[in-house]
């Protein structure tokens, strides 16, 4: 990569949290942030020294995975509940890396007659990489591998759950192009597909929750402390803004969301913009646990001035929900294999309102923090709330 200094001093140049990998894709991000391009120099050549023995290659996916948790927290807006990376791009060549049910076509025009003929490469099939997937292995296999100690009947299903992972795996390796193969270059090859992910995705898990996002309660301010008492699932405000006021109150919807974030990420939330098809403008972290979205909308009055009115609703994060399923599932497996010995062992289900009830204080706990950062937010800048259908301070 190149780079012009002053876009690097821009942006603060490195950051030095990426020990492993993801350094550069961080650069890159903040500069596409910051509304600059990055362009591809066919010219370039680089030579990429790739690792030769398998403990080298599972070591980097385990980097990988440790600098993909890394990104996401600074940069949760390109990753999925899960952590890992969407991209909606595609790549003008051969794409050995997600396998395909189809085979190339050319295209020859009618009875041959195309100018140009053309190579298509097949559609990559990326369901099949599903099947690979930690989140498959423990959330699928491993349960109806579970359930057929107990029952015959999930035997053959846990073998053809793992069976179809298998099958993925090889036929992965029977498509890569490979020089000078011998018997076992596929074999190992297909070994690799089926560790790479589990590897990577492990890293990633075991990294997000060694380095958990600062506990709400480190976050709470005396000014959020004193609110008081809120509806844990939803709050909604109005500001009201006059054109004719000082030059800091005349905000936008846009320009108050972009410095509204800014201050929260400054104050060590973490924030993840609408990506264009979310039902948010902006979701804030709260911990492991629990999210807010924040949602605006202006209403135009007379005389330019805007009322501006906002709604707060908490919702469980992906992992409460995974961890929360699952644990009513071995609840459940449970009673049914113990029931015969033990006919109390359904009362281990009075268990389950533990968590949400839990979550719910950390949904409150949220909601008073941001609504306090709001508050803050509207005194500095003028702002004049109106209506408010929560407790007041």
């Amino acid at each position: 990569m190149a780079f012009w200094k002053w876009a690097l001093e821009e942006i603060g140049g490195f950051d030095p949290i990426f020990m492993k990998a993801g350094d550069d894709v961080d650069v890159c991000w903040r500069i596409q942030q910051k509304g600059w391009k990055i362009a591809w120099q066919p010219a370039a050549f680089v030579w990429h020294a790739r690792r030769n023995t398998v403990k080298a290659y599972l070591r980097q996916q385990y980097g990988y995975g440790e600098a993909e948790s890394l990104l996401a927290c600074k940069h949760p807006e390109y990753f999925n509940s899960l952590g890992a990376c969407t991209w909606k791009g595609r790549i003008y060549a051969t794409n050995t890396s997600i396998p395909s049910l189809g085979h190339s076509r050319v295209y020859h025009g009618i009875f041959g007659n195309a100018l140009f003929q053309t190579l298509y490469s097949p559609a990559p099939a990326p369901g099949l990489l599903t099947l690979t997937s930690l989140e498959y292995h423990i959330g699928i296999t491993l349960p109806l591998i579970l359930l057929s100690i107990f029952s015959h009947f999930f035997i053959p299903l846990a073998a053809v759950s793992f069976g179809a992972s298998l099958a993925t795996c090889i036929l992965a390796a029977c498509q890569q192009k490979l020089e000078r193969p011998r018997w076992w270059s596929r074999p190992l090859v297909a070994l690799l597909w089926f560790l790479q992910p589990i590897y990577r995705s492990y890293a990633r898990y075991k990294t997000r929750l060694s380095e958990p996002s600062p506990p709400l309660q480190n976050m709470e301010s005396l000014e959020a402390a004193a609110l008081g008492s809120f509806n844990a699932h939803k709050q909604s405000f109005a500001f009201w803004i006059e054109k004719a006021g000082p030059p800091q109150t005349t905000l936008d919807r846009t320009t108050f969301l972009n410095i509204f974030q800014n201050d929260l990420t400054q104050k060590g939330y973490i924030v993840r913009q609408d990506m264009g098809w979310d039902d948010f403008d902006l979701l804030i972290h709260g911990g492991f646990w629990t999210r807010l979205g924040l949602l605006t909308f202006c209403e135009p009055h007379k005389d330019g001035n805007v009322m501006l009115r906002i709604r707060f609703t908490t919702r469980w994060s992906s992992a409460f929900k995974t961890i929360w399923g699952l644990s009513i599932f071995f609840k459940l497996l449970l009673i049914a294999s113990l029931h015969s010995v033990c006919p109390w062992i359904w009362t281990i289900l009075l268990l389950l309102p533990v968590l949400p009830l839990w979550c719910r204080s950390q949904k409150k706990t949220l909601m008073r923090c941001v609504t306090s950062e709001l508050l803050q937010f509207a005194g500095r800048h003028g702002l004049r709330l109106m209506e408010h259908n929560g407790s007041r301070p």
